[in-house]
């Protein structure tokens, strides 16, 4: 074997990072943007405030979904990290007015250090079934508000709602897509492993990376490599067959694995955070051990402010090579 797997090899000429890039083609035209987009620009026009978004919420971090930006920077995807007594504010799970902030700053997480000052704040959140808040709307302004702008919580908890539904109907949408994608892959096994083949890999991961810039829901990904000598090729395979197994018992769907070489095998988690895909790695790690298995393994989580699905894939096969 090669001692550089085909996708380091592609990765050293764009074709990996650029993936992602043309994932539109092989998705289905939706309107899940364009709804959103209504919600802003009426909540806009009814509250007034400068900036209004729609973001995913992670530990003292938002994701932005959708945003109209009065400021200009905030484009969707872009990661803000929130002030502190803001993101306290919004594990309260409910709506959140302050008027006027006397020195509150929102930074964007990235390598531009682009901070804007906010004087006046509201947020609501979007919640599950169990009373989870998964998401929020936020309205913010570089100007002071009087008291008035608390009359408007009735109308902000009712645009949250309404943009729950919408992202709880597109996130029921992504997973019928999904179910079909998985049953048109069918036929594209490996004979040895049982698992989808380099060509199901690839295209997944890049329509899944596009999933996760339109959702924000996190993914990670997981690399392993059969340390076997392809020269004993009958001990080789039986090492296959063994490990092809154990991946698919402790893969479930939504998640997906894959044969992406002649040594190496790749799991994407989707839906997870680090800790989950941590877990999983570990999992598959006990049963590998458990029954001798050469194998080595590693994982990484992609991350909105700096690493898409396809670099946390090459990051986690760069430290099994």
């Amino acid at each position: 074997m090669d001692d550089i797997p085909t996708e380091l090899r592609l990765a050293a000429s764009g074709q990996v990072m650029n993936a992602a890039q043309s994932a539109s083609s092989l998705l289905p035209f939706t309107h899940f943007e364009d709804k959103i987009d209504a919600w802003l620009e009426q909540g806009h026009a009814q509250m007034g405030h400068r900036l209004w978004f729609l973001a995913r919420l992670a530990p003292a971090r938002a994701v932005v979904l959708r945003s109209l930006d009065g400021f200009g920077c905030i484009p969707p995807g872009t990661v803000l990290r929130l002030p502190c007594e803001l993101w306290r504010a919004e594990q309260a799970d409910s709506v959140h007015i302050i008027p006027s902030l006397l020195n509150a700053a929102l930074c964007i997480d990235d390598a531009r250090e682009v901070c804007l000052q906010v004087r006046s704040w509201m947020s609501a959140p979007l919640q599950d079934a169990t009373g989870h808040a998964y998401a929020a709307l936020f309205a913010m302004d570089s100007t002071a508000h009087d008291d008035s702008i608390h009359s408007c919580s009735h109308l902000l908890r009712f645009a949250a709602r309404q943009l729950s539904t919408i992202f709880i109907d597109e996130q029921r949408d992504v997973a019928r897509q999904r179910d079909h994608e998985r049953s048109s892959m069918l036929n594209s096994t490996d004979p040895s492993t049982g698992l989808f083949t380099t060509s199901a890999w690839r295209s997944s991961l890049a329509v899944e990376e596009q999933r996760c810039h339109r959702l924000g829901d996190p993914c990670g990904a997981i690399a392993i490599r059969i340390q076997t000598s392809t020269e004993d090729r009958r001990e080789h395979d039986r090492a296959l067959r063994r490990i092809g197994w154990i991946v698919r018992s402790l893969v479930q769907s939504p998640h997906l694995a894959a044969r992406t070489d002649d040594h190496l095998l790749g799991v994407l988690c989707i839906g997870i955070h680090a800790p989950e895909t941590q877990s999983l790695a570990q999992s598959l790690r006990a049963a590998f051990d458990q029954e001798q298995l050469p194998v080595k393994l590693a994982h990484a989580q992609r991350d909105s402010a700096s690493r898409n699905l396809p670099s946390a894939w090459l990051t986690a096969l760069r430290e099994v090579v």
